[in-house]
């Protein structure tokens, strides 16, 4: 049963993110059918292989505010002029890099794919039985390792393609990103009698 005081909460919610990107001058993208994740390697990728997608030229930083480990692959998207960062928000590693990723699984971005059809996802994709992520990066470390599993369980082709970011071609391309307005957010979030915390005054830095 639906509890219509979490819906309206939920829609109310909604309701003034949309308004508060619009003051803001922050652009939003969605296309039907594709989750947030397909979405989002899309616009890394665009950002950084297309400067002539962007008002300001080459951009020389995308950051991904998220949690969702599927993306540590869009780390290797990275180019000679664009970084790629991943702002976790965890205590432990707040900010992760290429490198910081390497130095912490052992293994290159683009094999992050592997790990997840081999030891399963929270996508649905369930990995093979007994396989925990510490066995995963242990088989991708090993190249002839992996070339076993991959003949021994012919399923792992199916679940790596599912896993890689993005899963099927966004041909929608993301918005050219704008200037933030940080006064006027600010004044809007007074309005609204919402306090700019720490971590809404470090979202801020980011943008300005």
């Amino acid at each position: 049963k639906k509890d219509d005081g979490f819906v309206k909460r939920l829609d109310d919610s909604k309701r003034l993110c949309a308004e508060f990107f619009e003051v803001a001058g922050i652009e939003t993208w969605g296309v039907a059918g594709y989750e947030c994740d397909d979405l989002i390697a899309k616009a890394v990728s665009v950002y950084t292989l297309d400067p002539c997608h962007t008002r300001q030229g080459v951009v020389r930083r995308v950051v991904v505010k998220s949690n969702d480990s599927d993306l540590f692959q869009v780390l290797d998207f990275e180019t000679r002029g664009t970084d790629v960062v991943i702002a976790r928000g965890t205590k432990d590693i707040p900010t992760m890099d290429a490198k910081t990723f390497t130095k912490l699984y052992g293994i290159s971005p683009w094999q992050w794919p592997w790990c997840a059809a081999l030891a399963g996802s929270h996508n649905g994709i369930p990995g093979l039985p007994g396989v925990g992520l510490k066995t995963a990066l242990k088989i991708v470390r090993k190249n002839s390792m992996l070339q076993e599993y991959r003949k021994e369980h012919p399923i792992l082709e199916k679940y790596f393609k599912l896993c890689s970011l993005p899963y099927d071609e966004v041909l929608s391309h993301p918005p050219v990103p704008g200037k933030f307005h940080a006064r006027r957010a600010e004044q809007w979030l007074t309005r609204k009698g919402i306090q700019i915390g720490p971590v809404l005054g470090k979202a801020f830095e980011a943008l300005v």
